[in-house]
């Protein structure tokens, strides 16, 4: 029944901070969210390490070959390769390409990172060929065995331009750590994920050779389908953000409440029926009003003057509906069809027979600080219960909204009209599911002194 965004949860703390080798790439978005600033810290020894040029290709397979050779060639020197992929699916196809040239290596990825740690920890050693997606391994420093600095440190060779320029650099930051050599190199086609090639008949011409095309135009494709990506994921984040600032009056107002209860505040006999009454109030004046037009109808003779016991009966099951939903489930009104007519009468009686039920229960539990215990978990079950209700139906508002803006709609001003509404509703569902929770519950009290409640 919990549900924050990281933006609002890291915003409830006193103090924040964090560290990072690629925040100066997200100084702007952090400072917008958060307010706080993005410090570089020098290095603690120089780098070293050689960032080659990105090399560009039309379609994957030769992607893929290519850098299975400079692997082969690497791993003849001795020099370690830490190859990185974008997905689990594609260190697999790797590692295939590798056995086909029978090179040992080692594959990290979700699949078995129960070895992660060993695998690391050899992936710096001579002759070394390690195969990792991006997430894997992230954050960890690569030793050198002995021997390696000379034939200049690790080499990390990534394949697939990825998300974002952030990924990029933490992958280049496994070669190079601590002052140690290395270099880094990206091998990227028309066919990475990111470019989403096989929706555009134009790219899959290029791909397949059947036009030509250069690799500065490549590099302009792959790089812009990067910066779309950027964007998207960084507007993600900021309607997110924006989403959950509309839910967080929302939850501060239920876990308040949620809290309270919890700390074992009471909850009186006067809110009780303070609830009660409201909740009777309410459907008295729907009541009252479907009464008022039937009335009017027959003023202007849509009505027959036989049609009055259809009305009763119709008034009657409406009333009765109400008492077994909400009172009690016994039916015994005891009102005539002039009392029917009243909405004072009708509202009395309700009263009535609340003020019974609130009295059956108390004597049922027969100790007073086990009724207010019945009370005060009743109302946090029809909380709980409306509470997520209300988060479910505001995800499933955010997908419909969404489709408005096609039609030149603010998208974040509906979600906000909706999210009010909905949540006016949660409060009148409330408080009736705390009044029915309360009068319609089987209560027992066990053997072992504690209660027993079914609710209904």
């Amino acid at each position: 029944m919990a549900s924050v965004t990281f933006q609002n949860l890291f915003m409830m703390f006193d103090k924040m901070a964090g560290m990072s080798g690629t925040l100066m790439d997200a100084k702007d978005e952090l400072f917008e969210t958060y307010g706080k600033h993005v410090v570089r810290i020098p290095t603690n020894r120089p780098l070293k390490r050689v960032d080659r040029k990105d090399r560009y290709f039309k379609n994957g397979h030769d992607q893929f070959w290519t850098a299975v050779d400079d692997v082969i060639r690497l791993h003849e020197t001795g020099q370690p390769v830490l190859v990185v992929l974008n997905s689990v699916t594609d260190t697999d196809l790797f590692s295939r390409l590798l056995i086909e040239k029978n090179i040992p290596h080692n594959v990290l990825n979700a699949s078995n990172a129960f070895w992660e740690a060993q695998i690391i920890a050899g992936a710096g050693q001579m002759n070394a060929v390690t195969v990792a997606t991006t997430m894997a391994g992230r954050g960890t420093d690569i030793k050198l065995g002995d021997g390696v600095k000379e034939l200049g440190g690790l080499a990390v060779i990534g394949i697939g331009r990825m998300n974002n320029s952030r990924s990029e650099r933490q992958a280049r930051g496994r070669a190079g750590r601590q002052g140690d050599p290395g270099f880094s190199q990206y091998y990227v086609s028309l066919e990475d994920d990111i470019v989403g090639a096989e929706d555009d008949d134009k790219l899959q011409r290029y791909i397949d050779g059947k036009k030509r095309i250069g690799k500065r135009k490549i590099k302009r494709i792959v790089n812009q389908c990067q910066k779309l990506s950027v964007e998207s994921e960084e507007m993600n984040r900021k309607k997110s953000l924006q989403y959950d600032q509309v839910l967080q009056r929302q939850r501060d107002l239920i876990y308040a409440t949620r809290k309270k209860l919890l700390d074992g505040a009471s909850v009186g006999q006067e809110k009780i029926v303070e609830i009660a009454k409201g909740n009777i109030s309410d459907f008295v004046n729907h009541f009252d009003c479907i009464q008022s037009n039937n009335k009017h109808g027959r003023r202007r003779g849509r009505k027959k003057d036989n049609d009055k016991n259809t009305n009763t009966e119709q008034y009657t099951s409406m009333l009765n509906r109400y008492i077994l939903d909400n009172i009690s489930y016994k039916l015994d009104t005891g009102l005539s069809r002039s009392d029917m007519q009243s909405a004072a009468t009708v509202s009395d009686y309700l009263m009535l027979r609340v003020y019974q039920g609130l009295s059956r229960q108390r004597e049922r539990i027969g100790d007073e600080e086990a009724y207010e215990q019945f009370v005060r978990e009743a109302t946090l079950k029809a909380v709980d219960d409306g509470w997520v209700e209300l988060i479910d139906y505001l995800e499933q508002l955010k997908y419909a909204v969404a489709g408005r803006a096609s039609a030149q709609r603010n998208v974040m001003f509906e979600y906000q009209n909706e999210a009010f509404e909905s949540f006016l509703d949660t409060e009148k569902a409330v408080k009736c599911n705390i009044i029915r929770n309360i009068l319609l519950s089987d209560v027992k009290i066990g053997k072992d002194g504690r209660l027993h409640v079914i609710y209904p």
